[in-house]
This record gives C-alpha cells, structure tokens and sequence, in this order.
C-alpha cells in the first residue's frame, strides 16, 4: 500500500486472503475512504470478492487484475470498472508505481524501490532497497545490504526531505 498526501493506492502481490483485512485495518485507523487504485495481481478472482467484502465502505477510482482474471461481464470492485493487465503504471506527480512481471517499481523523486514476494537476484539498475518475502539467492552469498526479507508487515516510511526507513 502507498498512502502519501491524501492518496492511496493498494498492490496485492501476494494473493494472500488475510490482506485484505490488514488493508482494511489501516485504512480505518488513517481515516482513509477513498483509494485512488487498488490492484490485485495473485488470486485476483478470489481476492476481488474478499477485498470488496473487507473494503465495504470504501470507494476506488481504478482497479486492476492480472489479465488471466475471469471476470463476470461488467465487473467492479469498489465502485471503479476493473480493468485486467499483466502490466501497469500508476503515477502521481510525486511518484510513480510500475509492475511487470511480478515486480513492483517505485520511484519517488531520486529515491527507487523495489518490491516482490521472491527474490533470487538484485533487478537491473540502482535500487535504494529491495524488498521481498523470500530471497532465493546464492546460499554462499550473504544477502545485500539493500535487501530487506521479511515475512510479516512492515513499512517503508519516505520523509519530505528525501530520507527513508524500513519500520517492522
């Protein structure tokens, strides 16, 4: 979830049918009503109903799903058209989300980031942290130093000044 200056936008790539009540959890102790996305790119069939039903009283501007998604015909989730995709970007004029193959990009001014639930080597390019569930590197390697591995909840906290921390 990506919750800056009045907007939010949720990325499932887990499929994990907990999520939705994490998500909904924080949204209600922000006071947050309305996502400017939501996307649920793993278990999109299934994680469509269980974040419409935990997300009840909430509204999104878009929606999007991976593309092999069967949707009924005119399908909504939370009030937006769903959309399916296997790719996407989402941009605000601070920051701009991309996802393709299962990895989601980041970039807020200079800052980049990156999340996905497997890792087994740093994507190409420079990367202030790389984030993910499981690191399926090489055992005689020790795990950079920019990668955070971290199967519960944490939170990546970006300051106005440009300065980050990992919270778990």
């Amino acid at each position: 979830m990506i919750s800056y200056q009045g907007k939010t936008d949720v990325i499932d790539l887990t499929g994990y049918y907990r999520n939705a009540d994490y998500v909904e959890a924080y949204l209600e102790e922000y006071g947050i009503t309305h996502l400017n996305a939501i996307c649920l790119m793993k278990r999109s069939a299934q994680l469509r109903v269980t974040y419409q039903d935990a997300l009840e009283n909430r509204t999104a501007e878009e929606a999007v799903v991976s593309a092999d998604c069967w949707l009924p015909e005119s399908t909504d989730l939370l009030g937006a058209a769903v959309q399916k995709a296997d790719a996407f970007t989402l941009a605000d004029t601070a920051y701009t989300v991309t996802y393709a193959d299962g990895l989601v990009q980041i970039q807020y001014g200079t800052l980049r980031f990156c999340v996905e639930t497997q890792q087994s080597a740093l994507p190409d390019g420079e990367w202030d942290a790389v984030i993910c569930i499981t690191w399926n590197g090489d055992a005689s390697e020790p795990v950079p130093l920019s990668v955070y591995v971290k199967e519960e909840y944490l939170q990546l906290r970006v300051k106005p000044n440009g300065t980050w921390t990992v919270e778990t």
